[in-house]
């Protein structure tokens, strides 16, 4: 996540799944910082988690404190307006709920703010939570898999790179009812 960051230099990052703030919401704010600019809007639906991550982040890390907007709630209720005001984001890691219908519609939502050459990072790509959306990422021709990260070394991880279809950004074919 660290090495990413730095590399893509991402103004606008969206993470869903804060948990703690330890793991990958402190990688990604702490790239930011080092490539001193970029915001890292980042959401955990335990209001509990999010209190405390909040208060961690203002006591131990105040240095990464302009780089992360915390939310709090659920990904597909809070961040719809959030997107709509900035019109298009740059990078996003999905890493919330074990559900793969939520997985899959979180995807969709970020979707068609991701402009060509947009980056998407995922976690748990091995496990249920990808069942859907994994399959449809392999398949679309509009997503290039530049890197995943398998067991024994992770229980799943993948960059993917928005590549688009003519210049035109677009969706995955829609779930099955």
């Amino acid at each position: 996540l660290y090495t990413t960051i730095r590399q893509v230099k991402p103004k606008t990052v969206f993470e869903v799944g804060t948990w703690q703030g330890g793991g990958s919401t402190y990688f990604i704010s702490q790239a930011l910082h080092d490539n001193g600019f970029g915001i890292l809007h980042t959401i955990e639906a335990d209001p509990h988690l999010h209190a405390t991550v909040q208060h961690n982040y203002r006591a131990h890390l105040p240095h990464l404190v302009k780089h992360v907007e915390f939310h709090s709630g659920k990904a597909m209720d809070v961040f719809p307006h959030l997107l709509r005001q900035l019109g298009s984001i740059d990078t996003v890691f999905l890493d919330g709920s074990a559900d793969p219908q939520e997985a899959y519609g979180e995807f969709e939502m970020f979707a068609p703010f991701l402009q060509n050459g947009a980056v998407v990072l995922m976690h748990d790509w091995d496990n249920e939570k990808m069942a859907l959306l994994r399959p449809a990422l392999e398949q679309a021709i509009e997503w290039h898999i530049e890197q995943t990260i398998t067991a024994p070394q992770s229980v799943g991880f993948a960059l993917i790179r928005h590549v688009g279809v003519n210049g035109i950004p677009r969706t995955l074919e829609p779930l099955p009812s």
